[in-house]
């Protein structure tokens, strides 16, 4: 284009077609595609315009070829400390970055600092005054005279990044009508940067809803699944009872059956207590509780629940609780239900990793006197 020097005034027609392809622009950078294919949009307008150059248009449209024909618009953007540049050549959008930027080194910027346009959301214009030995070099390398950098910011003020236009030639200053054009380009960026937020927040907010309805749909669930079971544990807890009184004395003196069953079902309002609790349906109750009757509970549980051929010994936690771990011996503060349902899922799960493998799971305890630490551990 710089080789153009006889140029005459454009057509009417051939302005209308600018307009036309300026608005393909405004709308491929609206529809949500992102800054990649706002820039893909910039770059097909340069595509557009190189292609009429032999065609002499008049002064603004030349301007506006000049200015894409011989620059490369890059958009820096923003992360917390540095930022990477990537550069529009050719009509596409270069997928490395040519550079990294520590924003505190750009210096000696011939409008205002950048800091202060940034704040002010005022477009600069520079020459070589870009005192960063890293983009300097990018300067030299690629014969970058004069940058102009228009930030892309949203409507509530936050500053996304910049775009970067720039031309070999030193001593060039672009006119009214290139930093106009620029700044449009800009703007069209900024508002498919921020349409592609209001999209990620929506998709953010839909999905939290969704978890949240799920855990309700869980809740209900659970809450429903203990009110059922436990009336049916009721049933059977009242039959048992009735059995018992049925049965004559030396039979009921005799028979372990009743008393397991008894313990069974003791077990089972215990997992209801824990669906009670998970589904927030009755309030976690705290209070003084024996770890070594809590843990013997836990590991008789996991004895029924285990293979046969998995042993488990928690006889060193009732140890310890006879020697005394403190003034109230193994006494704790907290939910034994839990306790005991925490313990028992340790168990389990070691249980299960042993396969058909015969194994060994041991239930531990220490104290420093101010804590309780119980282990469960597979040989």
């Amino acid at each position: 284009m710089a080789g153009d020097d006889a140029l005459v005034p454009a057509t009417a027609e051939e302005v209308e077609a600018l307009r036309v392809e300026a608005s393909e622009i405004e709308q491929l950078a609206g529809a949500g595609g992102g800054t990649t294919r706002a820039l893909a949009a910039v770059a097909l307008a340069s595509q557009w315009l190189v292609s009429r150059r032999t065609k002499a248009i008049n002064e603004a449209v030349e301007i506006v070829a000049r200015a894409v024909d011989a620059s490369q618009g890059v958009v820096i953007r923003r992360d917390p400390e540095r930022a990477e540049l990537h550069e529009v050549r050719g009509g596409w959008l270069s997928s490395k970055a040519v550079s990294r930027v520590k924003w505190f080194n750009f210096q000696r910027l011939e409008a205002a600092s950048l800091e202060e346009a940034l704040v002010a959301g005022r477009p600069i214009v520079t020459r070589r005054g870009v005192n960063s030995a890293s983009f300097d070099e990018f300067l030299e390398s690629e014969g970058h005279g004069t940058l102009y950098m228009v930030p892309l910011t949203s409507t509530g003020g936050d500053y996304w990044g910049l775009l970067v236009m720039s031309w070999p030639d030193i001593g060039y200053h672009p006119s009214s009508q290139t930093t106009a054009v620029i700044r449009t380009l800009a703007a069209s960026i900024s508002g498919a940067i921020a349409g592609r937020a209001a999209h990620r927040l929506q998709l953010d907010a839909e999905r939290q809803l969704a978890e949240v309805q799920r855990q309700d749909s869980l809740d209900v669930m659970a809450a429903g699944i203990a009110h059922d079971f436990g009336n049916v544990l009721q049933v059977l807890s009242g039959q048992l009872s009735i059995l018992e009184r049925t049965l004559p004395m030396e039979l009921r003196a005799a028979d372990k059956s009743i008393a397991a069953m008894h313990h069974s079902v003791d077990r089972a309002r215990q997992l209801v207590t824990t669906l009670r609790l998970y589904s927030g349906g009755e309030p976690i109750a705290m209070g003084p509780f024996d770890i070594a009757a809590a843990v013997a509970t836990a590991a008789d549980m996991a004895r029924d629940l285990a293979a046969s051929h998995v042993t488990i010994d928690s006889r060193s936690v009732a140890e310890r609780c006879r020697r005394g771990s403190g003034p109230d011996g193994c006494v704790a503060l907290g939910n034994e239900d839990l306790f005991v349902q925490v313990v028992l899922n340790l168990a389990i799960n070691a249980s299960e990793a042993f396969g058909e493998q015969p194994g060994r799971i041991t239930i531990d305890m220490s104290s420093n006197g101010q804590e309780f630490v119980v282990e469960v551990a597979d040989d």
